[in-house]
């Protein structure tokens, strides 16, 4: 009967340790946060786990999943009732800058958010990675006066280009006339009389050798060369 009795007493703990040990599951896209109980005392934190995973078989073990699967929200400033909450971080956040800087910013806005959210979790089993703040959609009157801006620098950035190239090609003339007139002056110098009547002694010696025409030359000057000068009238 004594042995009867241990048995019994030896099944029926193992009954109930088996009857107390969980495996505990986390799906995909949560965290869980495992604690273990106790028959007597209290209960404690035992781990975390990301799921898609789970614990394994232990001695009164629970879990709570949290998602940390990320959610996107679009809240439009068109009036009080369209946004998720009246006052939130990315709200209070946002209403620090002046409108037309927000689209530049929006990574500093994420970052304040971010450690505001730290802040606010602190000292919890929660741990905040990041904050991105994917989209800020302006209202129509910013978003307009937003694209007045930038067709306005537009036109200001092709008037000043065209203003450079107006300048680029003064300067162009001018370099060009400074040539023009340094060849006329060096022209102006070389054109001697000598200098000509040496241009016109090649010129007909060239016509000489030619076998294309004749050619009849009549001197005028001396030496059978052309006068270079100028002839006054009745001379």
């Amino acid at each position: 009967m004594a042995r009867s009795g241990r048995a019994l007493a030896v099944t029926a703990l193992a009954v109930l340790a088996f009857a107390g040990c969980r495996n505990v599951q986390t799906p995909a896209g949560y965290v869980g946060y495992v604690t273990q109980g106790a028959i007597l005392g209290k209960s404690r934190f035992y781990a975390l786990q990301s799921g898609p995973t789970s614990s394994g078989l232990g001695w009164l073990l629970s879990v709570i999943n949290v998602s940390v699967t990320p959610y996107t929200y679009t809240e439009d400033f068109t009036a009080d009732n369209a946004v998720l909450s009246r006052r939130t971080y990315a709200r209070d956040e946002v209403q620090k800058l002046n409108g037309l800087e927000i689209k530049d910013r929006i990574t500093e806005v994420g970052d304040a958010i971010a450690k505001r959210m730290a802040t606010l979790t602190k000292d919890t089993p929660f741990a905040v990675i990041s904050a991105v703040v994917g989209n800020i959609q302006y209202p129509k009157e910013v978003a307009d006066a937003v694209a007045e801006k930038m067709a306005a620098t537009q036109v200001l950035e092709r008037k000043q280009t065209e203003i450079e190239i107006e300048q680029r090609e003064a300067q162009k003339r001018v370099v060009q006339a400074e040539g023009i007139g340094k060849a006329m002056a060096i022209i102006n110098e070389r054109l001697t009389s000598q200098y000509l009547q040496h241009e016109a002694i090649e010129a007909q010696k060239a016509m000489v050798g030619s076998p294309n025409h004749s050619t009849v030359y009549l001197p005028v000057g001396p030496m059978g060369v052309p006068l270079v000068g100028t002839l006054e009238h009745g001379k």
